[in-house]
């Protein structure tokens, strides 16, 4: 006859070879999407399997809370876990397509779905510890895999909510930001004065972190040639992250909105282009490369002036309220200087 510790053992381990299995269909691109559109929102399903895995999750850490634990329950929590929300969340994957639900979401599911797998896998390993361990230690481990599997789940809960452009806008605000950071670095470094800045690191940096950690080539004082042109760049990237911030007000929310697919993946894909060209500029300068530097700032006005386009007109094609600042926007990161 099975006892209840075995039967939650055995649960367990099905549970970890199921999500084992899982995790590599999805990060093997096994998961193929659906190959004609969907008549059920995914978003839908991924929402009420959130709530369901938040639910067991809250069952299976009571039913193993120390020193009470009740085995039998517990065993049917895992069982419950690896019956409806693991199979269903694979099958909620498939009903995903990149051309009707758009790229940039897609991906965003899969990650979020990869997320809710690899938190249910760490607490199920730590399953059979939490009921060996002692009071203090299984609750404290218990708690905090509980809270890390809720936070997965509530990751899918939200897309419903978020939908493409809450995603894209996701995206863009994530780049915003990146390129905020590559300004505030270029500014210090112009700023600065320190006279150990003339120091150039000794030889070919070794690894990566050696290169990162390596004294940047200071900017001479008397340059006023090379000042001028990291200042300009300086103004330009501040141009884009203002045309960033309307993008995510105008035209990933409020009346401006926008519905196309195509569009939103494409805001999402400039967005990522203007932030890594950024960063790229910032390098030229700070190896002294002025070529690198210019070429980057090329293709980050040019990054930048697509973006401008393309949020410009509204979802029927025509000129809205918005239509006319994105165009002064465009002309002005045309603009030489």
């Amino acid at each position: 006859m099975t006892t209840p510790t075995k039967s939650l053992e055995a649960s367990t381990l099905s549970l970890l070879a199921l999500i084992s299995h899982s995790r590599n269909l999805l990060s093997s691109g096994s998961i193929a999407p659906a190959p004609k559109p969907s008549t059920d929102n995914p978003l839908d399903i991924l929402h009420d399997i959130g709530a369901l895995t938040r639910a067991h999750t809250t069952k299976l850490s009571i039913a193993i809370r120390p020193p009470n634990i009740i085995y039998d329950a517990a065993a049917r929590c895992v069982q419950d876990i690896t019956q409806f929300v693991v199979p269903p969340l694979l099958a909620t994957v498939e009903l995903m397509s990149p051309k009707q639900h758009g790229s940039t979401l897609y991906t965003a599911v899969l990650r979020a779905a990869d997320n809710t797998l690899a938190a249910l896998e760490e607490f199920a390993k730590e399953i059979p510890e939490i009921c060996r361990a002692g009071k203090s230690a299984g609750a404290r481990d218990r708690l905090a895999s509980t809270g890390v599997v809720w936070q997965a789940a509530d990751g899918l809960v939200a897309l419903r909510a978020k939908g493409l452009a809450g995603v894209v806008q996701d995206v863009v605000e994530s780049h915003m930001a990146m390129l905020k950071d590559a300004m505030a670095e270029l500014k210090e470094w112009l700023e600065s004065n320190d006279d150990d800045e003339d120091d150039e690191a000794d030889g070919e940096a070794k690894d990566e972190d050696a290169f990162w950690d390596a004294p940047k080539k200071a900017l001479a004082k008397d340059d006023t040639e090379a000042r001028e042109k990291v200042d300009a760049s300086l103004k330009k990237m501040k141009l884009v992250t203002i045309l960033l911030n309307a993008v995510v007000k105008r035209r990933l929310a409020g009346e401006g909105k926008l519905q196309d697919t195509q569009r939103l993946d494409k805001i999402a894909e400039l967005a990522k282009s203007v932030a890594n060209s950024g960063d790229d500029i910032g390098m030229g300068y700070y190896e002294d490369n002025t070529d690198e530097a210019a070429e980057a700032q090329k293709e980050f006005e040019k990054k930048a002036i697509e973006l401008a386009e393309l949020a410009t007109l509204a979802n029927d094609g025509n000129d809205d309220s918005f239509s006319k600042w994105f165009r002064n926007c465009r002309d002005a990161i045309s603009k030489n200087g």
